[in-house]
């Protein structure tokens, strides 16, 4: 499957490149089918011919209904849980089966392309030389691949094996199943085969994605954002050092010359009169009468 390595461009006077590219490698891809993967596992119990067994010694049901044996075979082989397993009877051969459906296909599957069967198994005790298979079928019951039986040992151990260049489709793969086969080979007394846990795993394409026209992009201007004023910060007032009052010079008074104040004259003390002695009046003669005047 082709990488893609995309590389960031400015968003504005590269928009319509970007767009460019985006429709090559649109039409690049049209041509391939992305591959994806998921896991299948047992979730119902399809058929029991060989009395199998949960751990629980509760037979296995039948019908791809219930779970009685299912459930305990379903975990991820990766984080295994070999408490719980499915069991056969003493001895077994190859007709005493047990049957498992399988869970249903992802839902963007095409075509299944490949599988690879892991399971963990093992036997109860060494008594016996003991193998275990197990297959998968489809619903027609066909074999799918040609799966070599393992042989057992007391230990829990994981087997696997791959099925390639397959055309499975969705309904093919929905009405998979698998098919636990063991045989005993040699030995006395009593043994049966384990199984702890059975997950198939797939590879499958996908749809080709529908190609769309992209509407090529319109670039539009991008606006000037407008300043927002910053606020000018509030001066913190300088102390100012107060002036040193300049000092006034106080007018010298100009001395007015005080007039000097004319001197009130003192008055002169009236001498007392001193007494004249009055002399004696001399006596006057009565002067004659003026005769008064006669109109002319």
């Amino acid at each position: 499957m082709r990488r893609l390595l995309f590389v960031p461009i400015k968003v504005g006077a590269g928009l319509l490149l970007v767009v460019a590219i985006a429709a090559m490698i649109l039409a690049f891809l049209l041509g391939e089918t992305a591959a994806a993967t998921a896991t299948l596992v047992p979730n119902a119990d399809k058929a029991n011919a060989g009395a199998w067994q949960n751990n629980l010694s509760v037979a296995c049901s039948t019908g791809s209904v219930a779970t009685t044996c299912s459930s305990t075979i379903d975990e991820d082989i990766d984080s295994p849980i070999d408490s719980d397993f499915v069991q056969s009877v003493n001895n077994p051969n190859t007709s005493q089966t047990v049957q498992f459906e399988l869970s249903d296909s992802p839902g963007d599957l095409l075509t299944l392309t490949d599988l690879t069967v892991r399971f963990r198994a093992s036997k109860n005790n060494n008594n016996r030389v003991l193998t275990v298979n197990v297959e998968i079928h489809k619903s027609d019951n066909s074999l799918i691949g040609s799966p070599t039986p393992v042989t057992l040992t007391t230990t829990a151990t994981n087997y696997s094996y791959t099925v390639s260049s397959l055309s499975l489709t969705t309904t093919d793969v929905n009405g998979l199943y698998i098919q636990i086969v063991p045989n005993t080979i040699s030995g006395s007394n009593n043994s049966k085969v384990l199984v702890q846990t059975v997950n198939v795993d797939i590879t499958y394409s996908q749809p080709t994605p529908t190609a769309t026209a992209t509407p090529t992009a319109t670039e539009t201007e991008t606006p000037t954002p407008t300043p927002t004023a910053t606020p000018t910060a509030t001066p913190t007032a300088t102390e100012t050092e107060t002036p040193t009052p300049t000092p006034t010079a106080t007018p010298t008074a100009t001395e007015t010359e005080t007039p000097t104040p004319t001197p009130t004259a003192i008055p002169t003390a009236t001498p007392t009169a001193t007494e004249t002695e009055t002399p004696t009046p001399t006596p006057t003669g009565t002067p004659p009468a003026t005769p008064p005047a006669t109109g002319t």
